[in-house]
């Protein structure tokens, strides 16, 4: 078994078996994420032709020290999890991201005002990888956006 499986298995083992904490016990590094924490989200794409429903979760865990990112996109047998943690090497924030169609992504995420900004790697399949770059923009309405090279807007279930 490939060392990266091994780490793929801890990485879910811990994503999969934590106990949940409420966003008040954030840690203060990930304070930026106090406002959707612990909430149930519906996103969709913001083409009006597009009808897909995304279905997110996010919720802290290890008693603050971490958030974890749970997305579905049911019609198009889509999930994936992210986890989100303070990095005390890089004094930065960073995160996981595992999809289940072979994908693993890896960066940083800057916080600035109403933007969250998230840069980083993608690797795939196959020896595939290219840079990634994303913005999380929370609106005063309680919504956010996430823009990728498409954008989601999210709503509270």
């Amino acid at each position: 078994m490939k060392l990266i499986n091994i780490e793929l298995i801890i990485l879910l083992g811990v994503l999969f078996c934590t106990a949940r904490t409420d966003a008040q016990n954030l840690i203060p590094e990930l304070k930026v994420f106090e406002q959707i924490v612990d909430q149930e989200w519906i996103g969709r794409f913001d083409n009006p032709e597009e009808t897909m429903e995304i279905f997110l979760n996010i919720e802290a865990i290890l008693n603050g020290s971490a958030i974890r990112k749970t997305q579905t996109i049911p019609v198009a047998k889509y999930s994936s999890e992210t986890l989100i943690y303070w990095d005390p090497e890089a004094k930065a924030i960073a995160f996981i991201h595992i999809t289940n169609n072979g994908y693993l992504s890896r960066g940083y995420i800057t916080p600035k005002d109403t933007v969250l900004l998230s840069e980083g790697t993608q690797y795939g399949p196959d020896g595939f990888y290219r840079k990634t770059r994303s913005e999380t923009i929370f609106r005063e309405d309680g919504t956010f956006v996430e823009k990728a090279g498409h954008t989601i807007i999210y709503k509270k279930k």
